[in-house]
């Protein structure tokens, strides 16, 4: 397979995990959409980098996380927009509330503090994938996840 039809297949199989991860985050359709785009614009051009390719969905979270965290260092204000269909878009009628509730509950969560539950529980990574995608040890993811778990609670 071609670079471009494998970085095209890639495209199509992660644009909808970043986009929902780009939501969950930011919390604004109009930066999720920039965000990946973005994200992927960066992929490509640092295609050459990713050395594992069983990696991809990790390395492409990571780029990601680095393009939202960049617009927030720089200020970008964004307006908030109704995003609640895309988040619960293919989930069953009975978790949908749950969803909308948790995504309530996480736009209270510091941006760091909600990447740790998302990479945990939305993604199904483990410590150590999140130690290598934020490069910090493997204490500390334990130690934040366990602090934005209870900061949840405490909502």
């Amino acid at each position: 397979m071609g670079e471009r039809q494998q970085f095209s297949s890639w495209i199509t199989t992660y644009h909808p995990i970043l986009f929902k991860q780009a939501l969950w985050m930011t919390g604004n359709h109009e930066l999720a959409n920039e965000s990946v785009q973005e994200a992927f614009y960066q992929a490509w051009q640092a295609r050459k980098s990713l050395r594992d390719k069983q990696k991809v969905r990790a390395w492409l979270l990571t780029i990601l996380r680095r393009v939202i965290y960049r617009h927030y260092e720089s200020n970008t204000i964004y307006a908030q927009a109704d995003f609640s269909d895309d988040l619960v878009a293919d989930t069953p009628m009975q978790t949908t509330e749950m969803m909308l509730d948790l995504n309530r509950c996480l736009q209270y969560l510091p941006l760091h503090q909600r990447e740790l539950i998302l990479y945990h529980s939305l993604h199904g990574f483990s410590y150590e994938q999140i130690s290598q995608i934020l490069d910090i040890p493997i204490g500390t993811v334990m130690s934040r996840l366990a602090r934005a778990r209870q900061q949840l609670k405490n909502i």
